[in-house]
């Protein structure tokens, strides 16, 4: 954690408060609102802000957002995976411009991301109104033998998922 200022850095004023939120300790401004702390607690939260913004649970959040940035790919519906119903982690997308190139690079990101998750994480296609795609682990047994503690492994998952498809966007096999 970063040493705890006297003042904002932002706007100089000595009123700041100590906060604690979903086991994320900052620092905020009582006049301009500036968050000081640690980069990664700072980025959670804002993530965190973010997602209740768009409405989305944020353990998918992530995902959803490096998938909305990637040329051609629309979210269209996901969810975070939930322990009291025993629901899985899912991203659905639509696909509207260079399918077969996108699709390819999806799938070795996926693959490659395997390696590292609990879970074997992959693509499934569907038809709604159109051509659809799910993002999901992949389990051998009925959803009813799925435990809450496999539901938090997969969403670990998630992280993994989205550090290595942020990586593999930069490196020469991704392009459009």
């Amino acid at each position: 954690m970063e040493e705890v200022c006297e003042y904002c850095p932002e706007c100089g004023n000595k009123s700041l408060r100590t906060i604690v939120q979903n086991g994320h300790q900052f620092e905020e401004c009582d006049l301009c609102g500036y968050i000081s702390g640690d980069e990664e607690s700072i980025q959670q939260i804002f993530e965190e802000q973010e997602a209740t913004e768009y409405e989305i649970d944020v353990p998918i959040y992530p995902l959803v957002r490096e998938l909305n940035e990637i040329k051609g790919i629309r979210t269209v519906n996901s969810c975070g995976g939930r322990t009291d119903v025993l629901m899985l982690p899912f991203v659905d997308f639509t696909i509207s411009d260079h399918l077969h190139k996108v699709l390819t690079n999806l799938l070795t990101s996926l693959k490659l991301s395997n390696r590292e998750t609990v879970g074997n994480w992959y693509i499934e296609p569907y038809i709604h109104t159109e051509l659809a795609f799910s993002l999901k682990p992949r389990i051998v047994q009925d959803i009813k033998y799925i435990t809450p503690s496999q539901i938090r492994e997969f969403r670990h998952d998630l992280r993994i998922i989205v550090r290595n498809l942020q990586m593999h966007r930069n490196l020469g096999w991704w392009r459009i």
